[in-house]
């Protein structure tokens, strides 16, 4: 059994003592009991941002837009495939790549570019779209005017 102050006979008197020693000047340095430290953020503090590597985060830009792409351009089957290669391929550096690397690099650009033309013929169509509600709304009031004058007509044959 252990005592406070007994000497171990495996180890030396001057370990023991230095070990003692440390354990006393690491008490003298702590605060008295009791005392708190004022804080000085709030509850929680600031958390740490933990560094991303830049590779990481386009493979998952890319990886967002393979998912959201419409099935109609890019099947589902296939957005999944293209996203289980990307880390092995896109994390590589283009001069390291082996050539079926290469290829899904090829494959993941056409793909992103066919998605690039639908979107902006999708913006396309409905610029067309918004461009021709001033003139369908014109020519609703001018239906609108054409009903109230045909109204007040009627109800002024009605009256007569």
């Amino acid at each position: 059994p252990w005592r406070p102050g007994a000497r171990s006979g495996g180890s030396s008197a001057l370990a023991q003592d230095i070990s003692l020693a440390a354990t006393c000047h690491h008490f003298a340095a702590m605060a008295p009991r009791g005392s708190k430290r004022a804080s000085t953020a709030g509850a929680g503090g600031a958390a740490k941002k933990r560094a991303v590597n830049p590779v990481v985060e386009k493979i998952h830009v890319l990886v967002t837009a393979l998912k959201e792409a419409d099935s109609a351009v890019l099947p589902k089957t296939a957005a999944q495939m293209l996203v289980g290669m990307l880390p092995g391929c896109f994390s590589v550096p283009s001069l390291y790549r082996h050539e079926f690397q290469a290829s899904v690099v090829e494959m993941v650009g056409r793909e992103l570019q066919t998605l690039a033309a639908g979107m902006e013929r999708d913006v396309e169509e409905r610029k067309a779209k918004v461009d021709g509600v001033e003139d369908d709304r014109k020519a609703r009031q001018t239906a609108l005017a054409d009903a109230q004058a045909a109204i007040a007509g009627l109800e002024g044959a009605v009256v007569a």
